[in-house]
């Protein structure tokens, strides 16, 4: 069976999106390493220097995690999505300046932890972009008008679930932050929680895997 033209605009005008956020993605998490700078030291201050870089370490691994927790659920979200509108077009790009710009948050959160100011630019940048990528599942999935007609209706609730956790717990972490930075830190643990508890009750999203 051929496909026509239309078909394979609308299949080349996706593999574009995704292949250009793909591109995106890679490099925000490839500019994440350049976060870690050994400031010049003595020979015999280098390990006390690598010792002060810990926590820029961490922040370096959390934001690689996150990022890579987003570039699944958007490479799922958008192997279920069969069409592009506008709005979904300018999402993506909204979402993708986001992506972009998470070296800069991660470079304040590594070296101003105990910072307010650096945990809530942290946690704001987060729930933006989580926030984005669910605003444009939502569009796509509301009665089926980007995605397969044929999508289970718990496959669609388990990746609202998914989608829309992540800026949920980094927003509701911002208030924390102006308490206790550490506990707002510590809040962000809950997406783990939360996606065990929608694997759970809805089960993987592709059948065999976690």
């Amino acid at each position: 069976m051929t496909t026509g033209p239309d078909e394979q605009r609308t299949s080349l005008d996706l593999g574009r999106v995704v292949f250009f956020s793909d591109c995106v993605f890679a490099i925000a998490m490839t500019i994440l390493a350049l976060t870690i700078r050994v400031p010049p030291v003595p020979q015999d201050q280098v390990a006390h220097a690598i010792r002060k870089l810990l926590p820029v370490l961490a922040s370096y691994f959390l934001s690689f995690a996150v990022i890579s927790l987003f570039w699944l659920a958007h490479h799922r979200m958008f192997s279920r999505i069969r069409r592009l509108d506008t709005p979904v077009i300018v999402m993506n790009l909204v979402l993708l300046s986001l992506v972009a710009l998470m070296p800069f948050p991660t470079d304040l959160l590594g070296r101003y932890g105990d910072s307010v100011a650096a945990v809530v630019l942290y946690a704001g940048t987060i729930a933006a972009l989580g926030g984005t990528l669910a605003a444009i599942w939502v569009w796509a999935s509301w009665h089926c008008r980007l995605i397969d007609p044929a999508t289970p209706p718990d496959v669609v609730a388990h990746y609202t679930a998914r989608v829309v956790s992540m800026p949920v717990v980094f927003a509701l972490s911002i208030p924390i932050a102006f308490v206790s930075t550490s506990a707002a830190q510590y809040f962000w643990l809950l997406v783990i929680v939360l996606r065990i508890t929608f694997r759970r009750r809805f089960g993987p999203l592709v059948p065999g895997t976690a």
